[in-house]
C-alpha cells in the first residue's frame, strides 16, 4: 500500500514539474516586433517571427523563400536548395510593393503555403480545400498561383505517399494522381518518382 502512494505521488511531482517547465519556458518565448527589412525594403513575415531567450526565430521554409533557397522536406530530412536569389528576391520586393493584395488573399496564400508544407496537393486540389475553407474563388486562385509550388514533385510526394500505404499499378496509380486533380503529365512524374 506504501508503495503504491509512493509511487503515485513520484509521479505526481514529475508530472507536476514537467507541466511548471513547459509554462516558464512558454513565458519566455513571444512574437518578436522588431521591424525586418529586406535589401532594404519592408518585409513583413508571413508566419509569426518568435524571440527566445534572446534569439530570433522564423519560420524555416519562409527563411529559405526570402533568402533565395528552396526547403523541402522528404523522408525525414530538411532539404535546402539554393536557387535563383535575384529572382526570388525581386518577387518578394514586388509582393511587398502590392497593394492590390487584399487580407483575404495574404491568409489564402498563407494556409496553401501551410497545406503544402504538411500534404502533398495537385493545383486544383488546393484550390478546392482553400475554397473548403470559407476562401473566395479569386482569394483561392491567387494562393494557388502564388504559393510556389512545383507541382510534378507534389505529384511526386503524393505517388509516394500512396505507395507507402498500398500496392498500385502504374495506371493506377496515374488514374488515383489524376483522381486528385494532377494533370497527365504530372501523374506520369510522380509514377516514374516511384519507379515506375
Amino acid at each position: 500500500m506504501k508503495k503504491g502512494f509512493i509511487l503515485g505521488f513520484v509521479i505526481a511531482v514529475l508530472i507536476t514539474t514537467g507541466i511548471v517547465f513547459a509554462a516558464e519556458m512558454l513565458n519566455d518565448v513571444y512574437i518578436s516586433t522588431f521591424p525586418i527589412k529586406l535589401n532594404g525594403q519592408p518585409y513583413k513575415a508571413e508566419m509569426p517571427v518568435l524571440n527566445y531567450q534572446g534569439r530570433t526565430y522564423l519560420a524555416l521554409r519562409e527563411f529559405g523563400t526570402v533568402t533565395g533557397n528552396e526547403v523541402d522536406f522528404q523522408n525525414n530530412t530538411i532539404i535546402i536548395n539554393n536557387s535563383n536569389q535575384t529572382s526570388n528576391s525581386t518577387k518578394i520586393t514586388n509582393a511587398t510593393q502590392n497593394t492590390n493584395i487584399t487580407l483575404g488573399k495574404t491568409n489564402a496564400l498563407k494556409s496553401a503555403k501551410n497545406y503544402l508544407s504538411i500534404m502533398a496537393f495537385s493545383k486544383s486540389g488546393l484550390k478546392r480545400q482553400l475554397e473548403f475553407e470559407g476562401y473566395s474563388e479569386e482569394e483561392a486562385e491567387y494562393a494557388v498561383n502564388n504559393c510556389e509550388a512545383n507541382w510534378d514533385e507534389q505529384a511526386a510526394k503524393s505517388a509516394k505517399n500512396y505507395m507507402s500505404i498500398m500496392s498500385f499499378s502504374k495506371n493506377g496509380l496515374i488514374e488515383q494522381l489524376e483522381f486528385e486533380g494532377f494533370t497527365n503529365s504530372q501523374a506520369q512524374y510522380g509514377a516514374s518518382a516511384v519507379g515506375y
